[in-house]
């Protein structure tokens, strides 16, 4: 037969490191009932006790939850443990902060743009192509940089907001 752990209201505290009235607040919450006494204390089988300390509120939230509606102790503790995860992310190199990613979308941009801008002139030096397809290439290549302008510009203006754009 198992052993069972029973402990007082003190050894509890001390075993979660949180102080005892908040340990006797959530028993009596639960509703939990001694299952020992010895003495004065009141003792309570570990098992029966140890998910007031481990679970949390926010456990059984909804995938698309607002963390400001939080109470304000899991509102602190959800923005520092995002906060420790950002940290964390960034050392690791997993996340890349938004200026990088900026400019080294500029720099593919700016080199995709000057391929095709200098395709023609490249197949005209070539002497593979004749002028009207050279035309043509000329033509397909500024529709191609066009529709890439509107595409950021369209993904841009959706992304961010009316002060992100003017800052940037």
């Amino acid at each position: 037969m198992e052993e069972q752990k029973l402990l007082n209201i003190t050894q509890i505290a001390e075993f979660y490191d949180i102080h005892r009235n908040t340990v006797m607040r959530k028993i009596r919450q639960e509703g939990i009932e001694p299952v020992d006494k010895v003495g004065n204390a009141n003792r309570y089988n570990l098992e029966d006790v140890e998910h007031l300390f481990y679970e949390s509120n926010t456990r059984n939230l909804p995938a698309d939850y607002d963390p400001n509606d939080l109470p304000p102790k899991d509102r602190k503790d959800w923005y520092q443990s995002e906060n420790e995860r950002l940290k964390f992310e960034l050392a690791c190199s997993e996340l890349i902060p938004a200026k990088e990613v900026r400019q080294e979308s500029i720099k593919l941009m700016k080199t995709l743009v000057a391929f095709f801008e200098s395709l023609p002139d490249k197949m005209e030096r070539s002497r593979l192509f004749n002028s009207d397809q050279l035309d043509l290439l000329e033509k397909q290549c500024d529709l191609f940089r066009n529709q890439l302008h509107q595409t950021l510009k369209r993904q841009l203006t959706e992304s961010c907001t009316p002060q992100q754009l003017t800052n940037s």
